[in-house]
């Protein structure tokens, strides 16, 4: 605000300019996460079923889970939605209500556009699709909180464990899961699925990878696991020369051969002594700070410095 005072010449400085605004990464206090696939299914089944909250109905909300995850929409945009918003496999937003000021359409995935579309059918054309004050509390997510809770409930009923993470509004790492977090979860789950990360950023609508890449998307362990199991073994993708062993062997000998700092080997050359003329006749009568480098390319030895070598 006081940037566009000075701008607009209301007045003459910026009396803040000279303040400089804290680290956010330092002071993180409600942090989100993604629903895994799981959680979101039993969030669902049991939402459907549940009682009104937010003056919504479990199916109303059953609903605007389902879309939030799928569309990665924010809470203001969903709340602007009415059944003419649907339409051609996709929904829009209008640009009063988007967060870049841009009317956008959101393709919708093919599961989810019949089963739409006959929820949709009976509502008033005009009206908002989830109508009252909810989108207030889109941050505090109260009623998601409760679904949440009964989600889990269910879950712990059919053998789930109490002490995993599955589930909770706010999970042992301290990653919450309010309202705002379902977008979290649509755009983790496009990055997962393995598309384009710049046709991710136009799907969730970002100025920037960077915050696609790092605010939007997370992993656990299974995608770890996934990366670490997909690098190649470098001894199975790699022929390892019998002549290439036995220098390196011989490398790593100690004794005599070390005292004379070789930086290329001839396994069939007769045994090296430690001597200026042998070391000469080992190398074609050149010196062997200038013999030129073998070519299997073993580091050249540094003057005052013994043979290092990493192999055991």
């Amino acid at each position: 605000f006081a940037r566009w005072l000075e701008r607009d010449g209301r007045i003459q400085t910026n009396p803040l300019k000279h303040l400089q605004g804290k680290n956010v990464k330092l002071d993180r206090r409600h942090d989100r996460r993604a629903l895994s696939h799981e959680e979101a299914a039993w969030l669902l089944r049991t939402t459907r079923q549940a009682k009104t909250r937010w003056n919504l109905s479990g199916i109303q909300r059953f609903w605007l889970y389902r879309v939030a995850m799928a569309t990665g929409l924010r809470a203001s945009e969903l709340a602007s939605l009415t059944p003419q918003s649907f339409g051609g496999g996709q929904v829009t937003v209008e640009a009063a209500y988007a967060k870049n000021r841009r009317k956008d359409s959101i393709p919708l995935p093919v599961y989810l556009i019949r089963e739409l579309a006959e929820w949709l059918a009976p509502l008033p054309a005009n009206k908002p699709v989830w109508p009252g004050s909810w989108v207030k509390n889109r941050y505090g997510g109260k009623g998601l909180k409760k679904d949440l809770l009964e989600a889990r409930q269910a879950w712990l009923a059919q053998g789930g464990d109490p002490e995993a993470d599955t589930l909770l509004w706010k999970d042992s790492k301290g990653l919450f899961v309010d309202f705002h977090a379902l977008r979290h979860t649509a755009v983790t789950w496009a990055v997962a699925s393995g598309a384009n990360i710049k046709a991710v950023q136009s799907f969730a609508r970002h100025s920037t990878i960077t915050l696609t890449l790092d605010r939007y998307t997370t992993t656990n362990q299974g995608d770890l696991k996934a990366v670490v199991e997909g690098v190649k073994d470098p001894l199975a993708a790699t022929e390892f020369d019998s002549t290439v062993s036995s220098t390196v062997s011989l490398l790593c000998q100690k004794g005599a051969i070390q005292k004379t700092r070789l930086i290329s080997i001839d396994t069939t050359a007769p045994k090296v002594v430690a001597s200026e003329t042998t070391r000469k006749q080992a190398f074609g009568g050149v010196s062997p700070r200038i013999q030129a480098i073998h070519p299997a390319r073993f580091e050249l030895a540094t003057p005052g410095l013994g043979n290092q070598c990493s192999i055991p």
